[in-house]
């Protein structure tokens, strides 16, 4: 617009080039208009889709529909109950930074004094004496309950959410040694469901069978191994199989390691 004020603005011409001059520029105005127009149409419609996609997040509500859990920041003191762990085992072990809205602590609780917590290591007092046998040293045995919106009478855990996360000493590529800890019997087997990469981890999904004398019991779990750990976490399947497998991936996308 600066460089047509300049021209309209210069003397010593005739009308009719004045004209010619007024409509030429007129033409170029009326298409720089429609050129910014469309742009303007067109950022419009991109900031527009985007700002669609970040409000219709699918991560939080829509795959977990069934259950109505909803996730939210994890706590400071569970943060804290992380690295706590991580001291006392030595390793780096899975914290859920995001976990469902109502989780509660020591959502297990085993024969005698044993109670596990949603993060901690698995030989707390009263846990390895419980099971007789002292393996469980340096495994990470988490437990934690969340309530649902399924009909309480509808499921064996009364309408809750059993969450388990748990994380071996030891790489293990036996996902039913895994799943059962150091307790496995021979004729304990999972049902595998699926592959899946979850921020940059392969990770393997499957289903625990009640054959299984396993913490992980009904649970869809998923299974993946750092270094020189294998890591894994599920929830207690009260809908479907393909629902629980979404809760587990939506928590698994929320899971860091956490160094001593």
């Amino acid at each position: 617009m600066g460089r047509a004020g300049d021209t309209l603005g210069t003397g010593g011409t005739s009308v009719r080039t004045r004209s010619a001059r007024v409509l030429v520029v007129a033409s170029r105005v009326v298409r720089a208009t429609s050129i910014t127009v469309v742009l303007s149409v067109a950022l419009f419609t991109i900031c527009g889709c985007s700002g669609s996609a970040s409000v219709t997040r699918p991560t939080r509500t829509q795959k977990t529909e069934t259950t109505g859990l909803r996730f939210v920041p994890a706590s400071a003191r569970l943060i804290a109950a992380c690295r706590l762990t991580a001291r006392t085992v030595g390793y780096a072990v899975p914290c859920p930074t995001w976990v469902p809205a109502g989780l509660l602590d020591s959502g297990y609780s085993g024969p005698g004094d044993c109670r596990l917590h949603i993060v901690g290591p698995a030989d707390q007092p009263g846990c390895a004496t419980s099971t007789g046998s002292s393996g469980w040293r340096g495994w990470v045995m988490s437990s934690g309950s969340v309530p649902t919106k399924v009909t309480p009478g509808a499921t064996t855990t009364g309408g809750y959410a059993h969450l388990v996360i748990t994380a071996s000493p030891t790489p293990l590529n036996n996902h039913p040694k895994f799943v059962n800890g150091p307790a496995w019997g021979r004729g304990e087997r999972v049902k595998p469901l699926a592959w899946v990469t979850i921020g940059g981890w392969r990770m393997r999904a499957v289903f625990v069978s009640p054959e299984n004398d396993s913490i992980f019991v009904h649970h869809v779990v998923l299974i993946w191994t750092v270094g020189r750990h294998t890591y894994g976490i599920g929830f207690h399947d009260i809908t479907t199989l393909r629902e629980t497998l979404q809760l587990d991936k939506e928590l698994a996308r929320h899971i860091e390691l956490v160094h001593p």
